[in-house]
């Protein structure tokens, strides 16, 4: 690896201060591989939780990246959001997260929307969500051509119907505006679209009673 070639044989026994030393150098001099090799190294060895501070440095390395890069950054980047707050993520990280949701790789905006996915399940996260605006990509996606994409979508979209809060939400005008244009697309999005509100009828009988409405009838 470049970063066991380059920092030789001090690699795993190195002191945490070393570790973010040489991960943010890297960064500084625009050699982003050698950063993601080593956040992947230092991430894999337990109790070492390195900086939330390093995510929005590393984001900007995305944009038009080759597919193999993605893939070891996108892992890096998910070690590091594990043990960031949903609140820091949400609010402190919105820019980050809508350029994923708007990369051309299905691998970065997975990794957006499980991080929408983690805040969705608890219910405590759904004002702060509904206020930053977010919400709007889990529905817009699931016009995504990558069935990956489309059941992360579909998990964060139903995952709503488990709180009042949610159902608001995903039944807001906007929500139903949002299900709508998506829907126009094609055939194949109408019935994604059908398979999220009956996943969610299931779940919800607040969901149900959304569903029978004036304004989320449009959709139905």
């Amino acid at each position: 690896a470049v970063y066991n070639a380059e920092y030789g044989s001090s690699g795993i026994n190195a002191e945490y201060g070393e570790y973010l030393e040489i991960i943010q150098r890297a960064i500084n001099n625009g050699k982003y591989e050698e950063a993601v090799d080593a956040i992947n190294i230092v991430c894999s060895q337990p109790g070492i939780v390195l900086p939330e501070s390093l995510v929005p440095q590393l984001f900007p390395s995305l944009t038009n990246a080759e597919e193999g890069y993605l893939a070891k950054c996108c892992k890096a980047l998910e070690k590091l959001l594990q043990f960031t707050s949903i609140n820091t993520i949400i609010c402190q990280m919105e820019v980050q997260l809508k350029q994923g949701f708007e990369h051309s790789s299905p691998l970065v905006k997975t990794l957006c929307l499980r991080q929408l996915h983690r805040a969705v399940l608890d219910r405590r996260n759904l004002k702060m969500i509904g206020e930053v605006g977010v919400m709007k990509y889990a529905i817009m996606l699931l016009v995504d051509e990558e069935l990956s994409v489309v059941r992360e979508c579909n998990k964060i979209l139903v995952a709503l119907a488990a709180y009042d809060e949610g159902i608001l939400i995903l039944f807001s005008d906007q929500g139903v505006k949002l299900l709508k244009e998506v829907m126009s697309k094609s055939e194949t999005i109408r019935y994604r679209v059908f398979d999220v509100i009956i996943d969610s009828i299931l779940i919800s009988d607040q969901a149900l009673e959304c569903a029978n409405t004036t304004v989320a009838a449009q959709v139905l």
